[in-house]
């Protein structure tokens, strides 16, 4: 474990990429242990449910000899046909297996002893596949190969092109003899990574569909006693990945990444930790209240990346106290930095944190709708009843407009809404904390993720 690390870098990046510790404070999820398995694997999680994080941690633990590489599909835009989509997927699943070999001295090593043809196939899939001109490539590697490796490949790369495939010839051909190559660096195995799905969010439900078939063909070409998938998909994805043919999905082992409170509290601990440098603080020490136990784990679900983010405020504030907080400073900080609030138009309901909320009235939705398009304004009590719930366009003046009624004819069921809406939002309907309301001046929407 680095020793410059601080609490605040392992509560604040909630990015498995950024986090180079992350293998010191990896907890595993309930059942994700069976992703180190040589069987090919498809993996749902949630947003912020950590994916990315073990991928990262199966790439490590990776058996010897192994092969991994990491395939984050870039989106296609939609072709002509199914088939050159599918195509195209495949070009960037071998891509970016060619643009592995180079970065890996090892291999780089084992090759230059290997028989010649080897490095006339080796130098035409390097021109073929990688997405710089090879010798520039190979350059760009030198953190990773050594001199000899570089001269080396800048060696065989100045040798006569060869064109060691036939015209009909297919991808399942080159990647036979691809396979075949790397056996002579005593690659057992290959792992194929696929992570990133979640770029895929702005295609349509039909595109979607094409894109995840286009991909889960290249399976069937894939389809040696070598070669191993394990895809990481975003939940929203599984009726896609259901949807496709039986032969393609069949071939994929799944299961759901899945986070009950034992193993957040231990994610939490094993930060805490590293964070303190203190092996042994504990989870149940950050605060002396058991509130905040309840209200950590009701607003972060079972979502690691929530709890992270909810509980980093509170971590600082540990330290600068020395010691647990109490229940007036955990309730002071959890007003200064509560979860946002979301509105979910189509389904009337308000998300704060990981807890959803349905809202039965509609025009307590309206009010918060109409006070979500307008952060930072207080808004008074009568644009509220007439824009907001009676949808004009602005307060009808008095005495001359037959739309205008007298306060004491539509307050009380104004503010009944607002009492109900606060009872049902906020953790201490006593003092809100999201839908405040200004005396003499109106209401206001506060923490809201718009």
């Amino acid at each position: 474990m680095n020793q410059s690390l601080t609490s605040r870098d392992l509560f604040s990046t909630l990015s498995a990429e950024q986090e180079t510790w992350l293998a010191d404070v990896f907890v595993w999820q309930t059942a994700a242990e069976t992703c180190l398995g040589n069987e090919a694997m498809l993996i749902y999680g949630a947003p912020g449910s950590g994916k990315t994080a073990l991928r990262l941690e199966v790439q490590r633990l990776a058996p010897e000899n192994t092969l991994v590489i990491s395939w984050l599909p870039e989106p296609l835009a939609q072709p002509e046909s199914g088939s050159v989509m599918a195509f195209k997927a495949l070009r960037q699943a071998v891509q970016r297996l060619v643009e592995q070999i180079p970065k890996n001295l090892s291999i780089s090593r084992k090759l230059q002893q290997a028989p010649t043809w080897t490095h006339t196939a080796l130098a035409w899939f390097l021109r073929e596949y990688l997405p710089l001109e090879p010798t520039f490539y190979v350059q760009t590697q030198s953190g990773q190969l050594d001199a000899a490796a570089i001269s080396w490949y800048q060696e065989i790369l100045q040798q006569p092109a060869v064109k060691i495939f036939a015209e009909n010839s297919s991808i399942h051909d080159q990647l036979r003899i691809l396979v075949s190559l790397l056996s002579w660096a005593d690659i057992q195995q290959i792992w194929c990574m696929v992570d990133g799905l979640e770029k895929w969010g702005g295609a349509s439900m039909q595109e979607t569909q094409a894109l995840v078939e286009a991909m889960l063909s290249t399976l069937a070409i894939f389809d040696m006693p070598r070669f191993i998938f394990k895809i990481f998909a975003p939940e929203r994805l599984r009726k896609n990945f259901s949807q496709t043919s039986g032969a393609a999905r069949d071939r994929l082992k799944q299961i759901n990444l899945q986070w009950n409170e034992e193993t957040l509290k231990a994610l939490i601990e094993k930060r805490l930790q590293a964070g303190l440098r203190n092996p042994d603080a504990q989870f149940q020490n950050l605060c002396t209240d058991p509130e905040f136990f309840t209200w950590l784990s009701w607003y972060g679900g079972r979502n690691p990346r929530a709890w992270l983010g909810l509980i980093r405020p509170f971590i600082d504030a540990m330290q600068l106290n020395d010691g647990p907080l109490g229940e007036e400073t955990w309730h002071e900080i959890s007003r200064k930095f509560p979860p946002k609030l979301k509105l979910i138009s189509d389904r009337q309901e308000v998300k704060i944190g990981e807890a959803v909320y349905a809202i039965d009235s509609a025009d307590g939705f309206k009010i918060l709708q109409y006070l979500a398009n307008r952060p930072g304004q207080i808004c008074p009590l009568e644009e509220i009843y007439y824009c907001a719930v009676q949808g004009l366009q602005k307060i009808p003046a008095y005495p001359t407009d037959a739309k205008w009624v007298g306060k004491a004819s539509w307050r009380p069921a104004l503010d009944t809404t607002v009492y109900r809406l606060r009872q049902k939002i906020e953790w201490n309907a006593g003092a809100p904390v999201y839908l405040l309301t200004h005396p003499w001046r109106g209401l206001e929407l506060l923490h809201t993720d718009v």
